[in-house]
């Protein structure tokens, strides 16, 4: 009903019917969960569950007796670390798409239903593109076609990537971390589309803006909590290498100064992406927006 709040447990799914001030046990109590998250679109409405074990619950009476189970198995062990929906589609039930991580293999999956959580479909292998494992994700449904963050595990590096509308192909991810161990743990979206990331650090020298709230490390690991800029189609940047260097913004809301300079060498790059030859780096400060 209208202000029902769930919350996914190691015991299972708790309900709370007055805006969570109390949660009481539903009937999915038999099995940890890791993430929720809600089609209040359709009607009435379904209520997912992502489940230790690699199965997606779906419910439209607050998992009272009504369950609709979708499985997703693609190895011996999976965990289902985070779900969203995509409001962007007119005609319920609106495609619920969620990251799976695969233990005995380390790999990750994007999944998704568009029959209300009876089937699900792998769209994406983050280790076999070579963009790590999804962890966490986002949906951005204030545009159309939808666009799909991805908080990703890779090499120990935090980073933060960007998906077709359909969840099968990789179109950005960029790095964000110092000279040691990084973790995503999260990503969510301000009313901008700006995506923030939560996470871990073991680095000494981990990048801050701000001034930050702590700009030094105490201890071994401290948690971070970082903003991307929105990547709004027209805001990509196009480099022209030959005959001379040129940089063309797809949109400008107001002009500035831009300076590119170039090297032959700099930092690895992300697992599958290749530099041409001979390889060129492009370092970019700009004023403009």
């Amino acid at each position: 009903g209208l202000g029902d709040f769930f919350a996914a447990t190691a015991s299972g799914v708790f309900k709370s019917t007055d805006l969570g001030q109390r949660f009481s046990p539903t009937n999915l109590n038999y099995q940890s969960a890791y993430s929720m998250t809600a089609d209040t679109l359709s009607s009435p409405p379904r209520v997912y569950a992502g489940l230790e074990g690699g199965n997606i619950v779906a419910s439209t009476d607050g998992f009272n007796a009504n369950f609709i189970f979708g499985s997703s198995s693609i190895g011996i062990y999976q965990y289902i670390w985070s779900l969203g929906i995509d409001k962007s589609v007119a005609t319920p039930p609106l495609p619920v798409i969620g990251a799976e991580t695969v233990f005995d293999s380390r790999n990750g999956f994007i999944i998704r239903s568009t029959d209300g959580g009876q089937t699900y479909h792998q769209l994406f292998s983050g280790n076999a593109a070579g963009a790590g494992v999804p962890i966490g994700l986002s949906i951005e449904s204030r545009v159309s076609p939808a666009k799909i963050y991805a908080a990703v595990l890779e090499s120990g590096d935090a980073t933060l990537s960007e998906l077709s509308p359909d969840g099968s192909k990789l179109l950005f991810s960029t790095y964000l971390g110092g000279s040691s161990e990084e973790f995503l743990e999260q990503v969510t979206l301000d009313e901008s589309g700006n995506p923030y990331v939560v996470g871990s650090t073991w680095s000494s020298d981990f990048p801050t803006a701000g001034p930050p709230y702590r700009s030094s490390r105490i201890g071994f690991q401290n948690a971070f909590v970082a903003k991307f800029p929105n990547t709004q189609p027209g805001t990509n940047i196009t480099v022209s290498p030959s005959p001379v260097t040129s940089v063309n913004f797809g949109t400008l809301t107001s002009s500035g100064q831009t300076t590119v300079t170039t090297s032959a060498t700099g930092p690895t790059p992300p697992t599958g992406f290749s530099f041409g030859s001979p390889a060129t780096y492009y370092d970019f400060t700009t004023t403009a927006t």
